[in-house]
């Protein structure tokens, strides 16, 4: 078994949180950069590419380094399915803290504090649901 698989939950909670970060600039940029700097998309659309990148992102490195997992298709697809029920859950937060902050914030802060809020949420479900079903140890211990 790879020595990541004995990480502790501190350990793991760690490098999910950094990865969570790295992912998070990269999805904010995108974000941003699409619905607000270029203009080119809405924030359903802008919100729903900086997601994907991201989400690609944080599942190599959350697969590799904090759970130290080999590829499967099935914990692929698991992965994918959580990605997309906490992609909906994201979204729907991001888009309604948005729509009640645009008018008294204006664009840059209410997406600001869309994004973190929205962020926040689907941040715990996700490593929760990695942890505890996708990536666990044979056995079910950690």
């Amino acid at each position: 078994m790879d020595a990541h698989r004995h990480q502790s939950l501190k350990t793991q909670a760690g490098r999910f949180a950094l990865t969570g970060v790295a992912a998070a600039v990269l999805d904010l940029a995108l974000t941003w950069l699409l619905q607000v700097g270029l203009g080119v998309f809405d924030d359903f659309w802008a919100r729903s590419a900086g997601w994907l990148a991201g989400t690609v992102l944080a599942y190599k490195m959350n697969r590799r380094w904090t759970f130290g997992a080999k590829s499967s298709k099935r914990r692929f697809s698991a992965t994918m399915l959580t990605y997309v029920i906490t992609y909906v859950a994201n979204v729907w937060i991001y888009r309604r803290i948005f729509a009640l902050l645009i008018d008294d914030m204006g664009k840059n802060l209410a997406l600001l504090l869309a994004f973190m809020v929205a962020q926040a949420v689907a941040t715990v479900v996700n490593f929760g649901v990695q942890r505890l079903v996708i990536f666990r140890r044979a056995g079910g211990r950690f």
